[in-house]
């Protein structure tokens, strides 16, 4: 009976164990199906579809709205989005423009779609925007020929040759229909 009873218990144990080991194998492979299937249901990077959109370079174009240049990207509707793609191999990138009281951000991002600088309105002392992004090279014989327009801005040194502006402006009353204070 006794021997009956251990047979039955190393049976079980044995039952347990095959059934745990099965379990983990099929956890293994359900994991590395999972991450091999990954590139075919993320999105492409905002860099690619920036560049698909052909955007103009050096001019913000609207990503928002009903006339917005890329659908396909998920935006907040809260904010106003525009894009602009530049490229620094040749001379720096000059960035201007008239500022409102509301909130706004601008980034600056790598062709990987990797935020490389960002700056809001809580950090520009002037009503506008003014900012200089160019390379070590770019910079050096721009302040080298005394540019006074360097003390007026603010001055951005990447090391990198091409990638997009992202500019977000909230749309305050406006999203919710009321234009008055435009």
């Amino acid at each position: 009976m006794r021997q009956r009873q251990s047979s039955l218990a190393n049976r079980i144990i044995g039952r347990g164990a095959l059934t745990v080991l099965a379990g983990l194998f099929l956890a293994g492979a359900i994991h590395i199906l999972t991450i091999l299937l990954v590139p075919q249901f993320a999105n492409a990077p905002a860099a690619t579809r920036i560049d698909a959109a052909k955007l103009q370079p050096l001019r913000f174009t609207e990503l928002t709205g009903p006339s917005g240049a890329i659908p396909a990207l998920p935006v907040d509707q809260q904010f106003h989005i525009l894009a602009c793609p530049f490229d620094l191999v040749e001379s720096s990138v000059t960035v201007s423009a008239p500022l409102s009281d509301r909130f706004w951000t601008m980034a600056i991002f790598d062709d990987t779609s990797r935020n490389v600088y960002s700056l809001n309105d809580q950090l520009t002392a002037s009503a506008g925007l003014e900012l200089v992004v160019g390379n070590r090279a770019q910079l050096a014989r721009l302040r080298e020929i005394g540019a006074q327009e360097l003390e007026k801005r603010i001055v951005v040194e990447l090391a990198l040759d091409s990638g997009f502006a992202l500019f977000r402006v909230f749309k305050g009353a406006e999203a919710s229909g009321d234009q008055s204070d435009q």
